[in-house]
Protein backbone atom coordinates (compact mmCIF):
# COMPACT_ATOMS: atom_id res chain seq x y z
CA UNK A 1 0.00 0.00 0.00
CA UNK A 2 1.19 3.51 -0.75
CA UNK A 3 1.44 6.13 1.95
CA UNK A 4 -1.55 8.42 2.45
CA UNK A 5 -0.96 11.77 0.75
CA UNK A 6 -0.67 14.29 3.61
CA UNK A 7 -1.32 17.15 1.20
CA UNK A 8 -4.82 16.07 0.17
CA UNK A 9 -7.51 18.66 0.94
CA UNK A 10 -11.06 19.17 -0.26
CA UNK A 11 -11.55 22.81 0.60
CA UNK A 12 -10.73 25.94 -1.36
CA UNK A 13 -7.37 27.17 -0.13
CA UNK A 14 -6.02 30.63 0.36
CA UNK A 15 -2.93 31.16 -1.75
CA UNK A 16 -0.57 31.28 1.26
CA UNK A 17 -1.94 27.96 2.55
CA UNK A 18 -1.56 26.39 -0.87
CA UNK A 19 2.02 27.59 -1.24
CA UNK A 20 2.83 26.28 2.24
CA UNK A 21 1.53 22.84 1.30
CA UNK A 22 3.52 22.83 -1.91
CA UNK A 23 6.56 24.01 0.01
CA UNK A 24 6.48 20.89 2.15
CA UNK A 25 6.84 18.77 -0.97
CA UNK A 26 9.70 19.78 -3.32
CA UNK A 27 8.33 17.53 -6.06
CA UNK A 28 5.07 19.47 -6.31
CA UNK A 29 1.52 18.28 -5.82
CA UNK A 30 -1.07 17.28 -8.36
CA UNK A 31 -3.32 20.23 -9.05
CA UNK A 32 -6.34 17.95 -9.36
CA UNK A 33 -6.29 17.32 -5.62
CA UNK A 34 -7.11 20.98 -4.92
CA UNK A 35 -9.90 23.44 -5.63
CA UNK A 36 -8.13 26.52 -6.99
CA UNK A 37 -9.06 30.15 -7.04
CA UNK A 38 -7.76 32.28 -9.93
CA UNK A 39 -4.61 33.44 -8.15
CA UNK A 40 -3.61 29.88 -7.25
CA UNK A 41 -4.37 28.73 -10.79
CA UNK A 42 -2.06 31.38 -12.23
CA UNK A 43 0.84 30.32 -9.99
CA UNK A 44 0.21 26.69 -10.77
CA UNK A 45 0.12 27.42 -14.51
CA UNK A 46 3.52 29.15 -14.42
CA UNK A 47 4.96 26.39 -12.26
CA UNK A 48 3.64 23.68 -14.59
CA UNK A 49 5.05 25.51 -17.59
CA UNK A 50 8.45 25.61 -15.90
CA UNK A 51 8.26 21.88 -15.24
CA UNK A 52 7.56 21.26 -18.93
CA UNK A 53 10.63 23.28 -19.88
CA UNK A 54 12.71 21.16 -17.48
CA UNK A 55 11.38 18.01 -19.12
CA UNK A 56 12.41 19.29 -22.55
CA UNK A 57 15.86 20.41 -21.38
CA UNK A 58 15.15 24.14 -21.69
CA UNK A 59 16.52 24.84 -18.23
CA UNK A 60 17.01 28.60 -18.50
CA UNK A 61 13.40 29.03 -19.63
CA UNK A 62 12.37 27.05 -16.55
CA UNK A 63 14.64 29.15 -14.32
CA UNK A 64 13.04 32.40 -15.55
CA UNK A 65 9.64 31.07 -14.48
CA UNK A 66 10.82 29.75 -11.13
CA UNK A 67 12.50 33.10 -10.54
CA UNK A 68 9.25 34.95 -11.19
CA UNK A 69 7.29 32.69 -8.85
CA UNK A 70 9.90 33.08 -6.10
CA UNK A 71 9.91 36.85 -6.45
CA UNK A 72 6.27 36.71 -5.38
CA UNK A 73 6.34 33.69 -3.07
CA UNK A 74 9.87 33.07 -1.75
CA UNK A 75 8.69 30.22 0.51
CA UNK A 76 7.57 28.10 -2.47
CA UNK A 77 10.09 25.32 -1.86
CA UNK A 78 9.07 23.24 -4.86
CA UNK A 79 10.02 26.11 -7.18
CA UNK A 80 13.22 26.77 -5.22
CA UNK A 81 14.20 23.09 -5.34
CA UNK A 82 13.56 22.73 -9.06
CA UNK A 83 15.32 26.01 -9.80
CA UNK A 84 18.36 24.54 -8.05
CA UNK A 85 18.07 21.32 -10.04
CA UNK A 86 17.86 23.31 -13.29
CA UNK A 87 21.06 25.17 -12.43
CA UNK A 88 22.73 21.84 -11.64
CA UNK A 89 21.73 20.46 -15.04
CA UNK A 90 23.39 23.51 -16.60
CA UNK A 91 26.60 22.88 -14.63
CA UNK A 92 26.05 26.08 -12.60
CA UNK A 93 26.77 24.37 -9.31
CA UNK A 94 27.25 27.44 -7.11
CA UNK A 95 23.83 28.77 -8.11
CA UNK A 96 22.32 25.32 -7.63
CA UNK A 97 23.78 25.00 -4.15
CA UNK A 98 22.48 28.41 -3.12
CA UNK A 99 18.93 27.43 -4.11
CA UNK A 100 19.08 24.05 -2.40
CA UNK A 101 20.35 25.67 0.80
CA UNK A 102 17.51 28.21 0.74
CA UNK A 103 15.05 25.36 0.17
CA UNK A 104 16.51 23.60 3.22
CA UNK A 105 16.03 26.76 5.30
CA UNK A 106 12.32 26.69 4.48
CA UNK A 107 11.95 22.92 4.83
CA UNK A 108 14.74 21.58 7.08
CA UNK A 109 13.25 18.11 7.44
CA UNK A 110 13.20 17.02 3.81
CA UNK A 111 16.02 14.49 3.23
CA UNK A 112 15.86 14.84 -0.55
CA UNK A 113 16.89 18.48 -0.33
CA UNK A 114 19.94 17.50 1.71
CA UNK A 115 20.71 14.72 -0.78
CA UNK A 116 20.90 17.40 -3.49
CA UNK A 117 23.05 19.62 -1.27
CA UNK A 118 25.49 16.73 -0.77
CA UNK A 119 25.44 15.85 -4.44
CA UNK A 120 26.14 19.45 -5.44
CA UNK A 121 29.06 19.80 -3.02
CA UNK A 122 30.42 16.60 -4.57
CA UNK A 123 30.13 18.03 -8.07
CA UNK A 124 31.84 21.26 -7.04
CA UNK A 125 34.67 19.26 -5.45
CA UNK A 126 35.09 17.07 -8.53
CA UNK A 127 35.13 19.94 -11.00
CA UNK A 128 37.41 22.26 -9.02
CA UNK A 129 39.82 19.80 -7.40
CA UNK A 130 42.78 20.75 -9.58
CA UNK A 131 42.29 24.49 -9.16
CA UNK A 132 41.71 24.83 -5.40
CA UNK A 133 43.82 24.18 -2.33
CA UNK A 134 43.75 20.93 -0.39
CA UNK A 135 42.08 22.78 2.49
CA UNK A 136 39.32 24.11 0.21
CA UNK A 137 38.81 20.65 -1.29
CA UNK A 138 38.50 19.06 2.15
CA UNK A 139 36.07 21.78 3.20
CA UNK A 140 33.80 20.92 0.27
CA UNK A 141 33.96 17.23 1.12
CA UNK A 142 33.25 17.97 4.79
CA UNK A 143 30.15 19.96 3.83
CA UNK A 144 29.09 17.05 1.62
CA UNK A 145 29.48 14.65 4.56
CA UNK A 146 27.47 17.02 6.79
CA UNK A 147 24.57 16.93 4.30
CA UNK A 148 24.52 13.11 4.21
CA UNK A 149 24.71 12.91 8.01
CA UNK A 150 21.75 15.29 8.19
CA UNK A 151 19.74 12.82 6.11
CA UNK A 152 20.43 10.06 8.61
CA UNK A 153 19.45 12.38 11.46
CA UNK A 154 16.04 13.37 10.04
CA UNK A 155 14.93 10.04 8.54
CA UNK A 156 13.57 6.86 10.06
CA UNK A 157 14.54 3.26 9.44
CA UNK A 158 11.53 2.65 7.17
CA UNK A 159 12.87 5.31 4.75
CA UNK A 160 15.22 2.67 3.47
CA UNK A 161 16.52 3.87 0.10
CA UNK A 162 17.33 7.45 1.09
CA UNK A 163 19.16 6.22 4.22
CA UNK A 164 20.98 3.50 2.28
CA UNK A 165 22.06 6.00 -0.37
CA UNK A 166 23.32 8.42 2.28
CA UNK A 167 25.45 5.65 3.82
CA UNK A 168 26.83 4.69 0.43
CA UNK A 169 27.62 8.31 -0.35
CA UNK A 170 29.40 8.68 2.98
CA UNK A 171 31.51 5.67 2.02
CA UNK A 172 32.38 7.20 -1.35
CA UNK A 173 33.12 10.64 0.10
CA UNK A 174 35.41 9.37 2.85
CA UNK A 175 37.28 7.41 0.18
CA UNK A 176 37.77 10.64 -1.79
CA UNK A 177 39.54 12.23 1.19
CA UNK A 178 41.50 9.03 1.88
CA UNK A 179 39.82 8.20 5.18
CA UNK A 180 39.59 4.57 4.19
CA UNK A 181 38.54 3.06 7.51
CA UNK A 182 35.60 5.48 7.74
CA UNK A 183 34.74 4.67 4.14
CA UNK A 184 34.65 0.95 4.87
CA UNK A 185 32.61 1.58 8.01
CA UNK A 186 29.86 3.35 6.07
CA UNK A 187 29.77 0.86 3.20
CA UNK A 188 29.46 -1.94 5.76
CA UNK A 189 26.64 -0.06 7.51
CA UNK A 190 24.90 0.19 4.14
CA UNK A 191 25.44 -3.56 3.70
CA UNK A 192 23.92 -4.38 7.10
CA UNK A 193 20.96 -2.07 6.49
CA UNK A 194 20.31 -3.66 3.09
CA UNK A 195 20.55 -7.17 4.49
CA UNK A 196 18.13 -6.28 7.29
CA UNK A 197 15.52 -4.94 4.88
CA UNK A 198 15.96 -7.80 2.46
CA UNK A 199 15.58 -10.39 5.23
CA UNK A 200 12.36 -8.95 6.64
CA UNK A 201 10.75 -9.30 3.18
CA UNK A 202 8.68 -6.12 3.69
CA UNK A 203 10.83 -3.74 1.69
CA UNK A 204 9.93 -3.78 -1.98
CA UNK A 205 12.32 -2.23 -4.49
CA UNK A 206 10.69 -0.79 -7.59
CA UNK A 207 12.13 0.86 -10.68
CA UNK A 208 12.47 4.52 -9.82
CA UNK A 209 12.81 7.71 -11.80
CA UNK A 210 15.57 8.73 -9.38
CA UNK A 211 17.85 6.05 -10.84
CA UNK A 212 18.06 4.18 -7.54
CA UNK A 213 18.55 0.40 -7.47
CA UNK A 214 15.51 -1.46 -8.73
CA UNK A 215 16.49 -4.96 -7.53
CA UNK A 216 18.40 -6.38 -4.59
CA UNK A 217 21.11 -7.63 -6.97
CA UNK A 218 21.81 -4.10 -8.17
CA UNK A 219 21.75 -2.72 -4.65
CA UNK A 220 24.22 -5.26 -3.24
CA UNK A 221 26.35 -4.94 -6.37
CA UNK A 222 26.78 -1.22 -5.64
CA UNK A 223 27.85 -1.93 -2.05
CA UNK A 224 30.43 -4.53 -3.08
CA UNK A 225 31.67 -2.21 -5.82
CA UNK A 226 32.17 0.57 -3.28
CA UNK A 227 34.11 -1.74 -0.97
CA UNK A 228 36.24 -2.98 -3.87
CA UNK A 229 37.29 0.58 -4.69
CA UNK A 230 38.23 1.38 -1.09
CA UNK A 231 40.33 -1.74 -0.64
CA UNK A 232 41.97 -1.08 -4.01
CA UNK A 233 43.10 2.34 -2.80
CA UNK A 234 44.27 0.78 0.48
CA UNK A 235 46.45 -1.53 -1.66
CA UNK A 236 44.70 -4.58 -0.18
CA UNK A 237 44.53 -6.25 -3.57
CA UNK A 238 43.12 -9.65 -2.61
CA UNK A 239 40.27 -8.15 -0.59
CA UNK A 240 39.53 -5.71 -3.39
CA UNK A 241 39.49 -8.55 -5.90
CA UNK A 242 37.02 -10.54 -3.80
CA UNK A 243 34.57 -7.62 -3.66
CA UNK A 244 34.95 -6.93 -7.38
CA UNK A 245 34.12 -10.59 -8.02
CA UNK A 246 31.02 -10.45 -5.82
CA UNK A 247 29.83 -7.34 -7.65
CA UNK A 248 30.49 -8.87 -11.08
CA UNK A 249 28.59 -12.06 -10.24
CA UNK A 250 25.52 -10.03 -9.22
CA UNK A 251 25.83 -7.81 -12.29
CA UNK A 252 25.90 -10.83 -14.59
CA UNK A 253 22.91 -12.40 -12.84
CA UNK A 254 20.97 -9.17 -13.19
CA UNK A 255 21.87 -8.76 -16.84
CA UNK A 256 20.79 -12.29 -17.68
CA UNK A 257 17.38 -11.76 -16.05
CA UNK A 258 16.38 -8.24 -16.90
CA UNK A 259 18.68 -6.92 -19.64
CA UNK A 260 19.04 -3.77 -17.51
CA UNK A 261 22.07 -2.31 -15.74
CA UNK A 262 23.89 -0.87 -18.77
CA UNK A 263 25.26 2.25 -17.08
CA UNK A 264 26.08 0.64 -13.73
CA UNK A 265 27.50 -2.44 -15.39
CA UNK A 266 29.75 -0.37 -17.66
CA UNK A 267 31.11 1.56 -14.69
CA UNK A 268 31.84 -1.72 -12.89
CA UNK A 269 33.54 -3.24 -15.95
CA UNK A 270 35.54 -0.04 -16.42
CA UNK A 271 36.83 0.12 -12.83
CA UNK A 272 37.60 -3.58 -12.82
CA UNK A 273 39.41 -3.23 -16.14
CA UNK A 274 41.62 -0.53 -14.63
CA UNK A 275 42.14 -2.74 -11.57
CA UNK A 276 43.31 -5.55 -13.86
CA UNK A 277 45.69 -3.13 -15.61
CA UNK A 278 47.12 -2.08 -12.25
CA UNK A 279 47.69 -5.74 -11.33
CA UNK A 280 49.21 -6.44 -14.78
CA UNK A 281 46.46 -8.80 -15.95
CA UNK A 282 46.16 -7.17 -19.32
CA UNK A 283 44.06 -9.86 -21.02
CA UNK A 284 41.38 -9.47 -18.36
CA UNK A 285 41.66 -5.70 -18.58
CA UNK A 286 41.12 -5.82 -22.34
CA UNK A 287 38.16 -8.16 -21.89
CA UNK A 288 36.28 -5.91 -19.46
CA UNK A 289 37.19 -2.63 -21.13
CA UNK A 290 35.97 -4.08 -24.44
CA UNK A 291 32.63 -4.80 -22.77
CA UNK A 292 32.48 -1.11 -21.82
CA UNK A 293 32.97 -0.17 -25.46
CA UNK A 294 30.25 -2.63 -26.47
CA UNK A 295 27.85 -0.82 -24.12
CA UNK A 296 28.94 2.71 -25.06
CA UNK A 297 30.74 2.55 -28.43
CA UNK A 298 31.18 6.33 -28.70
CA UNK A 299 32.78 6.86 -25.30
CA UNK A 300 36.22 8.32 -26.03
CA UNK A 301 37.45 7.79 -22.47
CA UNK A 302 36.63 4.07 -22.54
CA UNK A 303 38.39 3.76 -25.90
CA UNK A 304 41.47 5.49 -24.52
CA UNK A 305 41.73 3.17 -21.52
CA UNK A 306 41.27 0.12 -23.75
CA UNK A 307 44.09 1.31 -26.00
CA UNK A 308 46.27 1.83 -22.92
CA UNK A 309 45.64 -1.79 -21.85
CA UNK A 310 46.54 -3.04 -25.33
CA UNK A 311 49.73 -0.95 -25.31
CA UNK A 312 50.70 -2.19 -21.82
CA UNK A 313 50.21 -5.78 -22.94
CA UNK A 314 52.41 -5.20 -26.00
CA UNK A 315 55.17 -3.64 -23.89
CA UNK A 316 55.02 -6.57 -21.47
CA UNK A 317 55.54 -8.99 -24.37
CA UNK A 318 58.44 -6.93 -25.66
CA UNK A 319 60.32 -7.14 -22.36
Amino acid sequence: MGEKNPYYVDTILKLDDYINLLSENPYGVESGKYSMNSEIATVWSIYSEAQQFVSSGAYMEAIYRYRYILSQYPNFVAARFNKGASYRFLGMFTEALSNFQMAANYNPKDPYIFAEIGRTYSLIAETTETSISIEEYHHLRTEEITAYMKILHITRDNQFIIRWRAMQNLGHTYRQIKKYDKSIEWHEKALRLAQKHKDNKQTVLTISSTNEPHTWNVLFMEIYFGLALVYKEKKEIHTSESYFRKAIILAKEEKSRTNLLDQREAELWFKYGIFCCDTKRFDSAIKYLTQCINRFPNNVFFKGMLQNAIDYKKRQKDL
